[in-house]
């Protein structure tokens, strides 16, 4: 049998998976401050933002050098997903071990998800996205030993 993908407890081959998904569409927005910038005008770079894609903007961008904003709407990419990767490569210094395994499985299902993409040809992904699955991974494998020692040591 070929490579399947469950989605809401159906399963895809993985060519049904790129039919049902792809393409993506993708906002990208980039805001940054000054170290002497508030929180508060950061936040009202983010609004103009979502003002102007509101008004049908599909890009645009205002600075002046190091305070401002750039974005863009892209209606149809075709890889690779911005959620690839875990959403969090290094975990936080004070999650459990509980929640560590967790991560470690998360991003082992990523990676087998990503590995069933790259095996049923799918252009989306590349092995450099598995590459960097593979080694957060090995880091969140490290901090859950970490983890696990502390807590027979305690």
């Amino acid at each position: 049998m070929g490579q399947q993908t469950a989605i809401k407890g159906k399963y895809m081959s993985n060519q049904d998976w790129i039919a049902h998904a792809y393409p993506l569409q993708q906002i990208t927005i980039r805001l940054q401050g000054t170290r002497h910038s508030d929180k508060a005008a950061i936040i009202d770079q983010l609004e103009t933002v979502l003002a102007r894609l509101k008004a049908g903007a599909a890009s645009g961008n205002e600075h002046d050098d190091d305070f401002g904003y750039d974005f863009v709407y892209t209606k149809a990419v075709f890889g690779p997903s911005f959620f690839d990767e875990p959403a969090d490569l290094a975990p936080q210094a004070d999650q459990t071990v509980e929640e560590v395994q967790r991560h470690v499985q998360d991003i082992t299902e990523r990676r087998d998800s990503l590995k069933r993409k790259l095996e049923g040809g799918s252009k989306a992904v590349n092995a450099n996205d598995l590459l960097r699955l593979e080694n957060a991974l090995v880091l969140a494998q490290m901090r859950l030993t970490t983890l696990a020692s502390n807590r027979a040591h305690s």
